[in-house]
């Protein structure tokens, strides 16, 4: 079953909580590849987040499970495709391990999502970083 994000893929005046600094990375990414998805996520929350307990009034509560979880750049929707992406100037072993983790959390918040990939779009890379993104199943986009 095709899911369907909140934003068409196109350049938006805004991208939730995208970094200033990667806005024209991503940008630059889309001018090649937006026609080739249906629509994205942004800022998406995955994971468990971290529970203040019982304390906690109900609606204080809920926010901080909230705002700790992680967050996804963007999340792109095409046919049976999920991709998560993490966009960045310069590929590090930080943004790798952000990557992996989100593409396994992603699976785990959203269990019925039929194929779940990851990408990670930035200007440059180190040979040992792109190798890793390989290795586990991460494209890599430079642009």
């Amino acid at each position: 079953m095709a899911q369907q994000g909140r934003f068409p893929s196109e350049k938006l005046a805004k991208y939730p909580h995208m970094l200033m600094d990667d806005i024209p990375v991503w940008e630059r990414y889309l001018d090649a590849h937006a026609s080739e998805w249906q629509s994205f996520d942004y800022d998406v929350r995955v994971g468990r987040g971290d529970d203040p307990g019982d304390a906690v009034l109900p609606p204080f509560r809920e926010m901080a499970i909230s705002l700790t979880k992680l967050r996804i750049d963007a999340v792109g929707y095409r046919a049976s495709e999920v991709c998560v992406f993490e966009v960045k100037l310069r590929v590090s072993i930080s943004a790798f391990g952000q990557i992996v983790g989100y593409r396994d959390k992603y699976k785990e918040t959203f269990p019925t999502a039929d194929l779940v990939t990851a990408c990670v779009v930035a200007e440059s890379a180190s040979n040992d970083v792109s190798a890793l993104l390989l290795q586990y199943g991460v494209r890599l986009e430079l642009v």
